[in-house]
């Protein structure tokens, strides 16, 4: 991580809310991939989707992972080098310097989230047989199929639980269009408005004029602002992460624990 003083990034990495909360996890799909022979990953209609799975998780973990790191850098710069440093918000090149790096790591956190809700959607679509082609696969798609499909499954109080949060996620729409359409979240944005303006009697036959004239639009938020929100969100999604990667990987082990009782029995 560049630009970020050691001292405090070691400082924030080490507090509870940026602790490596998807070992586990990973640790929980390593002892299962170790559980059988290579060969039931093929064989088995059940354990061969966990190889891609699986895939999918290092994907996602490794994207978090960096994730976690850049809203540690985040953290550490804009809680040493702003909001302890500074008590005004009058700006001086070093508040500005400070302000677009915590922005810059704000901003990657966010795109590196928002792909993450995608391929967690590829490993949905994949275990529960939701039957999207991979370029139709999307978080929203894959949401009601799955509500539609499968609606007492119990990873839907998880999903529902993440969108929530509606003010949150209305937030965040508008600061991913910021991002797509404009600068950043915390840049002015310029629109064109219709002003009619009175004219002296005489100039001409309508009494007025009109003109379309550049408006300079004040930012959606904050630095303030989007510090929070990133945080907020960073929180949600790691559950969402957490709880669906590990359902995730208990329905393919309970479908073919459900096929070797059958086994048994016929035997």
């Amino acid at each position: 991580m560049f630009n970020v003083d050691e001292t405090a990034y070691l400082k924030y990495k080490r507090k509870r809310k940026f602790q490596d909360n998807l070992l586990d996890v990973a640790k929980l799909y390593n002892k299962f991939g170790k559980s059988y022979d290579s060969i039931m990953f093929t064989l088995n209609e059940h354990l061969k989707y966990f190889p891609l799975l699986d895939s999918w998780r290092r994907e996602i973990c490794f994207s978090w992972d960096t994730c976690r790191q850049s809203l540690i850098c985040a953290t550490a710069t804009y809680e040493e080098k702003i909001k302890n440093k500074y008590q005004t918000k009058r700006q001086t090149k070093e508040r500005i310097y400070y302000t677009n790096i915590t922005e810059y790591y704000l901003e990657n956190t966010l795109y590196r989230l928002f792909s993450i809700l995608d391929k967690l959607s590829h490993a949905l679509n994949l275990v529960l047989n939701l039957g999207f082609k991979e370029r139709d696969v999307s978080f929203p798609r894959v949401r009601d199929k799955l509500i539609n499909t499968y609606p007492q499954h119990r990873i839907i109080p998880i999903i529902e639980m993440f969108e929530s949060r509606e003010s949150l996620h209305k937030i965040l729409r508008e600061t991913r269009n910021a991002m797509i359409h404009r600068e950043g979240p915390l840049d002015s944005s310029l629109s064109f408005e219709q002003v009619t303006f009175e004219v002296p009697e005489g100039f001409n036959e309508k009494g007025y004029v009109s003109a379309v004239i550049p408006i300079l639009n004040k930012p959606k938020l904050t630095l303030e602002e989007l510090y929070e929100v990133v945080h907020e969100y960073y929180e949600i999604s790691t559950r969402l992460i957490n709880f669906t990667l590990i359902l995730l990987l208990l329905e393919i082990s309970e479908k073919y624990e459900k096929e070797l009782m059958i086994f048994r029995d016929t035997v």
